[in-house]
C-alpha cells in the first residue's frame, strides 16, 4: 500500500489555482459516509448501487480536496466464471505531470494517485506495470501520458475474487501531489475472452459502438450520466457571497497551505463560466474551495453563484452547459457537443465544447480508435461519411480511393475530421500559478495595465478589428517584458525550483491564452474573425474566408507546447518527463492552435502557424499518416489558394517545394509502422491521392518561370544548378536529396498504384534541376529519369471548374462513359443547357437533346447557375490533329499544364486573327495584344482564323 506523496514546497508562489480532476455528481443516491484510517490520514467512504444504479462519472475526490478517499459502488453480473479482465475508463487518474515535489528531470511519480480493489480484496495501483492500456493510450504513456483520459484492463483476479451477483468496487484517490484532488470513473466493465478488446470495449449506458448492447458480463445494474442541465443551487447557498468571494484576492491557500495573491477569477474566465459551460459540480467546486482553504460554507456559496449563470448565444438563446471536463475543447469532429452540428454550422457559442472524446475512443466505427476512421471524411462516399469510403465503382481503377475529394479545388475541412487523439483538456488550459503570485510587480507590468484598461474596453466594442488590435497588442505587451524566457528564480518571489521557475513559465502562457479567451468568449468574437481575415490591411490574403477563428495573429495555443514552456527543468523539450512524451505534447498544442487559426502564416502575420510545421512533432512510430496527409494537402490548398507561390503574397513558409512547406519525408518515411491500421494498397492509393492533388497544382507552373525561393538559404532548391546528390542515409539538412529519397521509396514500394503521376512528377522535377539528370553526377544513383519507368495509368480524372453564367469547357480525356446524362450527373442540378460549335445542345431537363455524346475533337459552352466544378474520368489524349475552318472556332485545349497563348498557336500565327477565352479577354497577335496569358486545361477557346487549317498543340 502506497503512502500519499510529499506536499512540501519552497515557495509561497506555488497557487495552484486549477479545479480538480473531480467531477459532477449531484443529487445521486450517496449513504454511508464512513470514516477508515489509511496510513495515519482520515479517509471519507463514499457508497452507490446498493439500489441497482450507478450514475456515472463516479467521482474519486475528498471533501477537503487534500485527502485520501474511497467511492465504492456495487456492480452486478449473473454468470462471472468466464470473465478474465476487469476494464476501466478514467479521467486523470494520475498525479499532476511536472509536480512540483522534485528538481528531477524525471524523478516525479504521476503514477499512483488511483488504486483499485475488488470485493474488499488487496488494493491494486493504477500503474504502468500493474495495469495495461489500449492504442492510442499506450502509445502516449499511458497513466501519467499525454491522454487526460485513459482506458485499460487488469486481470480479475489481481484484487479479490468475482462473484455472481453483487460485487463491490472500491476506487481509491491517495492524497493530494500538491496539485490534483481526484479523479473520475466514466465506465466499468467485466471482459471475457469473446468480448473485443479494450480499444472496442463498450461499457456505456450509452451504444456508442452501434451493436445495441453493453460489453461484458455486467447486468442487472441500471447506469445513468448525470446531467448538468438538472442541477440546481445547494439549498444553503448564498450565489451573492459566492461571487464576491469568486473574485476576492487574498483569501486562498495553495496545496501547502501557503496564502496566495490570485483569486478564482484570476485564472479561469473572469465570471466562473467556463465552470458551467465544462459542467463543473456543486461537489468539484466546493471541494476545490477547501483545497484552496474556505469552508464548506464559502464553497457552496461559490457553487451556488456558478449555478446561477446564464449560458446564451449572441443571439440571445440561453442553453445548457455542452461540455464536460474530459472533453477536449475545440476537439475536432462531425458535430459539436450541445448542437449536434459541426463546428462551422452550429452556433459559434458550442464551438469551445468541442466534439467530444465519442470521436475519439468510442466513435460507431469500424476500426475505432485509428486513424483508419479518418478516410470516410476525406473521401466521403456521396459527400455523406455516415455513408462511407468513396471508392471509384468501375474501370480499370475500380476499389481505388476517389482522390477528387482531396483535389485543389476543393478544401478540406479539418474542424469535421476526427482524429485519434485527444487534445488537452481544460484542466491544461488553467494556469498552474497566476502571475500576481510568481511576479513581485505584476500590477506594475505593461501587460497588466494594458489587459485591465484599453484592452477590456476595445474587445467590449463588437467589432473584430478593434478585438484583434487588442489581442495582438497584449501579446506583444508580454513580449516587452521578455516572458516567458525571462522568467527565472532570481526575477521570481521566495525561492523557487527548478521545476516551479519552468512551471511559471508555462504558467504565464496559460494566463495570456486564458485571458484572450475570455474577451473572444464573452464577446462572441468567434463568429466575426473571418470576415476580419479576409481582407485585412485591405489585402486579399484569402480566397476563402473561415466562419470560425480565433481573432489575431498571435500562435498563443502554441506556445503552450514543452518545446516553448517547459513543465520540467532542463531542456524544455523533456518537459513531460521524457522525449516523446514531451513533442506529443506540442503537436497536441500545435494542432489545437491550427483549428482555433487555420490558414498558413503569411506575411500580415493574420495567420500565426502552418500545417507543414505541425508535422514536425508527428514522430515515433504511431499510425498517423492521414493525419499528415490531411495536413499537407491543407497546406498544398492555401497554396492553391493564392497563398503560395506568390513572392508578392507569401513567404517561403508556403512554398511547395521549399523543404519547409513541402514535406513529403513526414508523410512516407518509416511506412511500416507510421501506415498501421491500412492495407498495403490502400496505402498506395492514399499517397496517389496525395500526389495528385500536389501535382494538379504543380504541373501549372512551367519551371523556366517557377518562382525560387532566395539563394542565401542553402537548404532550398533555389537556382536550377543544384546537384542532386542523394544518400542511402540522408540527414535532415541535407533538404536537396530529400525528394529523391522519398519518390525513391515510394516508387520501390507502391509504384503499381502510384504508376503515371510520379512519372509526371520525376520528369517535371528533371526540368527544374537539370544536373539530377546528369549521369556523371550521379554516380551509382538513378537520374531523374530513371527513378521511375511505370507505364502512365490507362485511366485517370480531370476536375473542370465552372462559373455561373457561360462557360467554355474541353478535356484532355477520352471520357470512359461519354453519354451528357452521365458526364454532367453530378452538376445537373445547377446546369441549364450544353452546347458545341454547331449548335447542338443537351439540356438536363428536357426528354428530346439533339446532342448526346462528348466530342473530343470539340469544345463546348455551359451555361451554371451557380458555381460547380465537374469531373471527368477517362483516358488521355495525345493532342490529335485539329481542323479549323475559316471564321469562328470553339477549340479544345489538351495538354494537362498551362502554356503561354502564343506558345500554343504559334504553327498557325499567321493563320490566327482572334482568341477569347469565356472571360472574353483577347489575343490579337497583329495588335501584339495579350489579355489572356496562358490557355488553362479544363478550358476551350473561340478562335478566327482567316484561312481553314490542321492544327496540334506543341
Amino acid at each position: 500500500m502506497m503512502a500519499p506523496p510529499s506536499t512540501s514546497s519552497s515557495s509561497r508562489f506555488s497557487a495552484w489555482l486549477q479545479l480538480p480532476t473531480v467531477g459532477v455528481v449531484l443529487g445521486i443516491l450517496m449513504f454511508t459516509v464512513a470514516i477508515t484510517a489509511f496510513n495515519g490520514e482520515l479517509t471519507t467512504v463514499r457508497t452507490q448501487g446498493a439500489d441497482n444504479t450507478v450514475t456515472l462519472p463516479i467521482l474519486v475526490y475528498p471533501d477537503d480536496g487534500q485527502s485520501s478517499h474511497i467511492e465504492r459502488v456495487t456492480v452486478n453480473a449473473s454468470d462471472v466464471s468466464s470473465v478474465d479482465s476487469l476494464y476501466f475508463q478514467m479521467h486523470q487518474p494520475s498525479y499532476h505531470l511536472g509536480g512540483v515535489q522534485t528538481d528531477e528531470q524525471d524523478g516525479f511519480d504521476t503514477e499512483g494517485a488511483a488504486s483499485i480493489r475488488l470485493n474488499d480484496g488487496p488494493w491494486i495501483d493504477v500503474r504502468n506495470n500493474t495495469v495495461d492500456c489500449p492504442p492510442p493510450e499506450s502509445r502516449h504513456g499511458c497513466v501519467g501520458g499525454t491522454s487526460a483520459t485513459i482506458r485499460f484492463t487488469l486481470p480479475a483476479s489481481a484484487s479479490g475474487a468475482l462473484q455472481d451477483g453483487a460485487n463491490t468496487i472500491d476506487f481509491r484517490f491517495n492524497g493530494t501531489d500538491g496539485i490534483r484532488s481526484g479523479y473520475r470513473v466514466l465506465g466499468i466493465g467485466f471482459m471475457e475472452p469473446g468480448d473485443p478488446d479494450a480499444r472496442d470495449f463498450d461499457a456505456y449506458a450509452d451504444d456508442y459502438n452501434g451493436d445495441g448492447m453493453m460489453d461484458g458480463v455486467i447486468d442487472g445494474t441500471t447506469w445513468t450520466w448525470d446531467d448538468p442541465s438538472n442541477w440546481t443551487s445547494p439549498s444553503d447557498g448564498n450565489a451573492s457571497n459566492g461571487a464576491d468571494l469568486w473574485s476576492q484576492r487574498d483569501i486562498l491557500v495553495n496545496g501547502t497551505d501557503e496564502s496566495i495573491t490570485a483569486s478564482c477569477s484570476s485564472c479561469h474566465l473572469k465570471d466562473g463560466t467556463d465552470l458551467k459551460y465544462f459542467g463543473y459540480s456543486n461537489r468539484s467546486i466546493v471541494s476545490r474551495a477547501r483545497f484552496h482553504g474556505l469552508s464548506a460554507q464559502q464553497g457552496k456559496d461559490i457553487a451556488a453563484y456558478i449555478r446561477s449563470l446564464t449560458l446564451q448565444t449572441e443571439g440571445g438563446t440561453t442553453y445548457d452547459p455542452p461540455g464536460r471536463p474530459w472533453d477536449p475543447p475545440f476537439q475536432p469532429g462531425p458535430e459539436m457537443l450541445g448542437s449536434n452540428q459541426p463546428a462551422d454550422e452550429g452556433a459559434a457559442a458550442y464551438w469551445m465544447a468541442g466534439a467530444g472524446l465519442r470521436w475519439v475512443l468510442d466513435n460507431q466505427r469500424e476500426q475505432p480508435n485509428t486513424e483508419r476512421d479518418m478516410l470516410a471524411h476525406i473521401f466521403p462516399k456521396n459527400g455523406d461519411p455516415s455513408q462511407g469510403i468513396d471508392y471509384i465503382e468501375s474501370g480499370p481503377h475500380a476499389g481505388d480511393l476517389n482522390w477528387r475529394h482531396i483535389h485543389m479545388d476543393s478544401t478540406l475541412n479539418l474542424r469535421r475530421i476526427p482524429l485519434a487523439v485527444q487534445l488537452p483538456d481544460w484542466n491544461n488550459w488553467l494556469p498552474d500559478v497566476h502571475p500576481l503570485d510568481f511576479h513581485p510587480d505584476m500590477t506594475s507590468t505593461a501587460p497588466w495595465s494594458y489587459l485591465n484598461g484599453e484592452f477590456s474596453q476595445l474587445v467590449d466594442n463588437d467589432d473584430a478589428g478593434d478585438a484583434n488590435w487588442a489581442i495582438r497588442s497584449f501579446r506583444d505587451k508580454t513580449r516587452e517584458i521578455g516572458w516567458p524566457k525571462s522568467i527565472d528564480g532570481a526575477s521570481m518571489i521566495g525561492s523557487p525550483t527548478d521545476n516551479e521557475v519552468a512551471l511559471a513559465r508555462l504558467s504565464s502562457q496559460q494566463w495570456i491564452t486564458i485571458r484572450v479567451l475570455n474577451a473572444l468568449f464573452d464577446n462572441h468574437l468567434f463568429d466575426n474573425a473571418g470576415e476580419e481575415y479576409c481582407n485585412y490591411q485591405e489585402q486579399d490574403y484569402h480566397s476563402w474566408c473561415e466562419p470560425r477563428s480565433w481573432l489575431s495573429g498571435s500562435r498563443m495555443l502554441f506556445q503552450l507546447g514543452p518545446h516553448v514552456n517547459g513543465t520540467l527543468s532542463g531542456d524544455p523539450e523533456y518537459g513531460y518527463g521524457d522525449r516523446a512524451h514531451s513533442v506529443h505534447m506540442t503537436h497536441l498544442w500545435y494542432h489545437a492552435q491550427l483549428i482555433v487559426n487555420p490558414g498558413a502564416r503569411d506575411p500580415g502575420g493574420i495567420s500565426p502557424v502552418d500545417w507543414n510545421y505541425q508535422q514536425a512533432f508527428i514522430t515515433g512510430p504511431h499510425p498517423t499518416a492521414l493525419r499528415t496527409l490531411t495536413s499537407s494537402v491543407t497546406k498544398w490548398q492555401l497554396v492553391s489558394n493564392k497563398l503560395g507561390n506568390n513572392p508578392e503574397k507569401s513567404t517561403r513558409f508556403v512554398s511547395s517545394w521549399n523543404p519547409g512547406g513541402f514535406r513529403w519525408t513526414f508523410l512516407l518515411s518509416d511506412l511500416s509502422p507510421s501506415w498501421r491500421g491500412l492495407s498495403h494498397n490502400t496505402t498506395g492509393k492514399v499517397v496517389e491521392a496525395a500526389f495528385r492533388t500536389w501535382w494538379h497544382e504543380t504541373k501549372s507552373y512551367d519551371p523556366s518561370s517557377f518562382p525560387r525561393d532566395a539563394e542565401s538559404d542553402p537548404r532550398i532548391f533555389d537556382h536550377e544548378d543544384i546537384e542532386i546528390k542523394p544518400a542511402t542515409n540522408v540527414p535532415e539538412w541535407e533538404s536537396q536529396s530529400r525528394y529523391y529519397q522519398a519518390w525513391r521509396s515510394i516508387a520501390d514500394d507502391h509504384g503499381d498504384e502510384l504508376a503515371g503521376v510520379l512519372d509526371s512528377m520525376t520528369t517535371w522535377a528533371g526540368k527544374m534541376w537539370p544536373k539530377g539528370n546528369d549521369e556523371s553526377l550521379m554516380g551509382d544513383y538513378p537520374t531523374w529519369d530513371e527513378i521511375i519507368d511505370y507505364t502512365p495509368s490507362d485511366t485517370t480524372s480531370q476536375n473542370i471548374t465552372l462559373t455561373s453564367g457561360w462557360n467554355l469547357i474541353s478535356s484532355r480525356l477520352t471520357p470512359s462513359d461519354g453519354s451528357m446524362d452521365v458526364l454532367f450527373s453530378d452538376v445537373e442540378t445547377d446546369l441549364a443547357i450544353v452546347q458545341n460549335q454547331q449548335g447542338d445542345a443537351y439540356d438536363p431537363t428536357s426528354s428530346s437533346n439533339s446532342l448526346e455524346t462528348w466530342d473530343d475533337s470539340q469544345g463546348y459552352r455551359v451555361y451554371m447557375t451557380t458555381d460547380r466544378t465537374m469531373t471527368i474520368d477517362g483516358t488521355a489524349l495525345e493532342s490529335p490533329s485539329l481542323t479549323l475552318n475559316e471564321g469562328w472556332n470553339i477549340v479544345p485545349y489538351y495538354p494537362s499544364s498551362k502554356m503561354p497563348v502564343d506558345d500554343a498557336f504559334a504553327s498557325i500565327i499567321d493563320k490566327v486573327d482572334i482568341v477569347k477565352d469565356q472571360a472574353g479577354n483577347s489575343y490579337i497577335p497583329a495588335r501584339g495584344l495579350d489579355e489572356i496569358g496562358s490557355l488553362q486545361p479544363g478550358q476551350a477557346y473561340k478562335v478566327y482564323v482567316s484561312a481553314s487549317t490542321s492544327f496540334s498543340y506543341p
